[in-house]
């Protein structure tokens, strides 16, 4: 369901896939392998396993009137917050 759901998105970068302190670690299911699976609904997706893998990737990517989202469980969140800082501090966008 989630490979389908980003089959509109311009551009989708996948990041590791963490289970919450409650769950246990499945190997059914990973980061890489949501990427492989989305990639048949659009080919413009990217694994970056971790934060700066991500910073990398946007960092080429981004122009000045992209929309970004940071989408997930846990502290995500705070990726988006981080990148929008260095961003503003970098002026990163082409």
């Amino acid at each position: 369901d989630f490979a389908h759901a980003l089959s509109m998105a311009d551009e989708v970068f996948v990041t590791d896939i963490y289970a919450s302190a409650r769950e246990k670690k499945t190997a059914t299911v990973s980061g890489q392998i949501l990427a492989q699976e989305t990639r048949q609904y659009n080919q413009k997706v990217k694994f970056a396993p971790d934060y700066d893998a991500v910073h990398t990737l946007l960092s080429q990517e981004i122009k000045s009137d992209d929309v970004v989202v940071f989408m997930g469980a846990g502290d995500i969140y705070l990726w988006g917050r981080r990148f929008v800082k260095e961003l503003t501090n970098n002026k990163l966008t082409k």
